[in-house]
C-alpha cells in the first residue's frame, strides 16, 4: 500500500469515527435547550459552551463560564493534535522513515496560549434549566481562519516536512474534532 493510499485511509478511518461517536447527554434535558447549549458547532473551527450558576455579579460569570469554555476549546485542539500525531507516525512507518511521536504535540503547548486568546464570545444569554435554575451559558468559538493559522504555525514550528497533499490531509484530520478517544 503507497503512502497515499495509508494516508487516505487513516483520514477516512478518524473522518468516520467522529461521525460515530454517540452524545451520552441527557436527551430529555437538551430538549429544552438551545441547540447552541448542548451541541456548540463552528465549521471548520473549535467551539464549546459552558454553563455557570447564577450567583455572583454578571461580570465574574462571564469571566468564568469564558475560561472554562476556552479550557475546552484547548483540550479539543489537544486532542486533535494527538490525532494529526497519530496520522503522521503512520504515515512516516508506512514510508519506512523513523520519527519520535508527539512530533506535533510537542509544539502545542507554545502555541495553544496564544492562539486561544483569538477565540470569542459567540453566544451569550441567561438559560433557565429544567432543574429551576438560571445559568449564565457562554458559546466560545475559534473561527475557521483562526484554525487554519494555527494549524499552519503547528507544522512549520515542528520543523515537519510534508508534501502539499499530506498537509492537507492532515488538516481534514486536525479539523474533525468528535473523535474516539481512543487516540493513544
Amino acid at each position: 500500500m503507497s503512502s497515499k493510499q495509508y494516508l487516505t485511509a487513516v483520514v477516512v478511518s478518524v473522518l468516520c469515527a467522529c461521525g460515530s461517536v454517540p452524545d451520552k447527554r441527557d436527551t430529555s434535558i437538551q430538549s429544552n435547550l438551545p441547540k447552541w447549549v448542548t451541541d456548540p458547532v463552528v465549521v471548520g473551527g473549535f467551539a464549546d459552551t459552558q454553563c455557570v450558576a447564577n450567583n455572583a455579579d454578571e461580570s465574574i460569570l462571564k469571566a468564568k463560564a469564558t475560561t472554562l469554555a476556552r479550557a475546552a476549546i484547548a483540550q479539543q485542539i489537544e486532542t486533535q493534535v494527538k490525532a494529526i500525531d497519530k496520522a503522521y507516525a503512520d504515515l512516516v512507518d508506512v514510508a519506512s522513515e523513523s520519527t519520535s511521536s508527539g512530533t506535533f504535540e510537542s509544539v502545542f503547548n507554545q502555541l495553544v496560549k496564544h492562539n486561544i486568546n483569538s477565540s470569542r464570545t459567540t453566544q451569550s444569554d441567561y438559560i433557565d434549566f429544567p432543574d429551576g435554575s438560571s445559568q449564565l451559558c457562554i458559546m466560545v468559538s475559534l473561527s475557521p481562519e483562526s484554525t487554519q493559522a494555527l494549524y499552519n504555525e503547528l507544522v512549520d514550528k515542528s520543523a515537519v516536512k510534508l508534501s502539499q497533499q499530506n498537509e492537507s490531509a492532515l488538516f481534514q484530520v486536525f479539523k474533525a474534532y468528535r473523535t474516539n478517544q481512543d487516540i493513544e
